[in-house]
């Protein structure tokens, strides 16, 4: 039984075969890569939003301004007290409201440095402020954008490179930050906060969702499919493997991960497969094709 389910999975990842001269092959384009083991980084399958910087802009403004003014009250606290231990024109009331307002506005500091850290992360946290200026300059200008990555499969929190798939199925990479400072309501899971630089930010608008992957920092062995092997059949995702001169197959993508150079698989193909690599499209227009020719 257990043969014959793999045969059956096994059949259900496969589409009919093709038949293509070696002519037409070269006619429209059709070539070929043999395909061998290859390692890349494990990368994690993500849920990536595009967050709004305005709240973290206003309250690193606060709590700017409370440093400052937290500044200010200590040094006139200091001054004053000076006066009152040298007998000149400052009375011990004075130097109490002086103490007073400067532990005042360094507790107010305190606590806007704690919020920054809980609802931004202590990475953001521990940023200086001439960096979460400068960070929150290029988003304004949209030179960046702040990502937060979610993943099912770390729910605990991840720090890695953060890779988006954009909606003309291009990719970008984010820089990590660090972990959130809360967990996702919806997924219950601590994110990963992330910077994407270049071109593709200015695009990115806060509230838009992303499919995207967060690198796990470990290795992963398979068969690396260049982008332009895979073709989409009904919701699924193929590429063509030849399995003679004029013959191909139309073989199912299972569980692919989204890499920079292009989809890891682990299952199905192996090494030495020969892959069509250019000209999938043709087959599979071939292939509709005959499917219309034999219904009618």
């Amino acid at each position: 039984m257990i043969v014959s389910l793999i045969c059956l999975l096994h059949a259900a990842t496969l589409g009919v075969p093709v038949t293509m001269s070696p002519e037409d092959q070269t006619r429209l384009g059709v070539e070929e890569t043999v395909m061998t083991a290859t390692e890349a980084p494990q990368a994690l399958p993500a849920i990536v939003q595009v967050l709004d910087a305005g709240a973290l802009a206003a309250l690193d403004a606060d709590l700017a301004t409370a440093l400052a003014a937290a500044g200010a009250s200590q040094r006139d606290y200091q001054r004053t007290l000076g006066l009152a231990r040298n007998d000149q024109s400052a009375s011990r009331a004075a130097v109490e409201a002086a103490r007073s307002k400067a532990e005042g506005d360094e507790a107010r500091a305190s606590l806007l440095r704690r919020r920054l850290a809980l609802e931004w992360g202590p990475a953001i946290a521990a940023m200086s402020a001439q960096d979460r200026a400068s960070l929150l300059d290029a988003i304004a200008t949209g030179d960046a954008a702040l990502l937060r990555a979610d993943s099912l499969e770390a729910p605990g929190g991840l720090v890695g490179t953060v890779t988006i798939t954009l909606p003309d199925r291009q990719t970008a990479t984010a820089e990590p930050i660090g972990l959130t400072g809360s967990a996702s309501t919806r997924l219950q899971t601590i994110g990963t906060l992330a910077v994407l630089r270049g071109p593709e930010a200015l695009s990115l608008r806060s509230g838009r969702s992303l499919g995207g992957t967060i690198d796990s920092g470990e290795s992963l062995t398979g068969i690396l499919l260049p982008r332009e092997a895979i073709v989409r059949l009904d919701g699924d995702a193929w590429a063509y493997v030849e399995t003679g001169p004029d013959t191909f197959f139309r073989q199912q993508i299972v569980s692919p991960r989204i890499v920079a150079d292009g989809w890891l698989v682990t299952t199905v193909f192996t090494p030495g497969d020969r892959v069509v690599t250019s000209g999938a499209g043709a087959l599979l227009a071939v292939e509709r094709a005959d499917e219309s020719a034999e219904s009618e």
